[in-house]
């Protein structure tokens, strides 16, 4: 009997301390359910510029990029001194894999994903994996802070957070994360917002019965986590807010450049 003492990846200290700020929040969890049968099948007959399906990941942030546009409040930050700020822009973090995380998921950020159409948010997702840099200039940042204190850690979120252009420029305005590393057998999961307002978490698509066209039918199911800032976000907005969203998932549109 016995075991052996691991050294743990410097970047995963990053994450520890974002999730010890956003343990302090007050955020609103809610479960929602998409029915993407008919999306499922307009990716597949679709493909990318590297001769693959569309991706599932982008058609959501396409999505979910295109209904905060509709709804200022999920883009609106506090600040000090009773003060918010409204992003014009949205920019939706994410994760993939890449070489450069070591094991661990590298954050890249879709600029402007409002404006981009499911094939353009697919092609540049799977290109950053190929590069050798995908987080640009973060990249360089990393390491520095890997290497500094837990507290100052803390202190310079918290900082970035103040200057909204800052954060917009380090991790975008939103966030989405994919939850599918458990298993088909969870269908939903939830994550911690360590500074956006508003964030999606990616569960498994399910078969289950589902309303359609008047009639109970099987359906594919895609099972979302959604994450609001209650300091912001409250009932009624984040309702309209949902409303849209799921438009969006089951319409199967935004699949070309406007």
């Amino acid at each position: 009997m016995g075991g052996k003492i691991i050294k743990v990846a410097k970047r995963r200290k990053l994450a520890v301390v974002a999730l010890t700020i956003a343990s302090k929040r007050r955020l609103v969890h809610g479960m929602i359910e998409a029915d993407v049968t008919d999306v499922k099948k307009k990716l597949k007959a679709n493909p990318d510029s590297f001769n693959g399906s569309l991706s599932m990941t982008a058609y959501i942030i396409a999505c979910f990029a295109r209904a905060i546009s509709e709804h200022p409040d999920m883009r609106t930050y506090t600040l000090m001194f009773n003060r918010r700020y409204v992003f014009d822009e949205v920019d939706v973090s994410t994760l993939i894999d890449h070489p450069k995380g070591k094991g661990i998921p590298v954050p890249y950020v879709v600029r402007n994903a409002h404006l981009k159409s499911v094939r353009q948010i697919t092609d540049e997702l799977r290109q950053a994996k190929m590069d050798d840099l995908p987080m640009g200039f973060r990249e360089k940042l990393a390491p520095i802070a890997s290497n500094l204190p837990g507290f100052f850690t803390a202190w310079f979120f918290k900082i970035i957070r103040q200057v909204p252009e800052w954060m917009r420029i380090i991790d975008g305005t939103a966030q989405v994360s994919s939850v599918g590393m458990f298993g088909d057998s969870l269908l939903w999961a939830f994550g911690l917002l360590y500074m956006h307002t508003i964030g999606l978490w990616v569960g498994t698509i399910k078969p289950k019965p589902m309303q359609f066209e008047g009639k109970i039918a099987l359906r594919d199911c895609l099972h979302i986590g959604l994450s609001v800032d209650h300091d912001i976000i409250d009932g009624a907005p984040g309702t309209r807010f949902t409303k849209s969203l799921v438009g969006y998932l089951e319409r199967g549109d935004l699949f070309e450049p406007s």
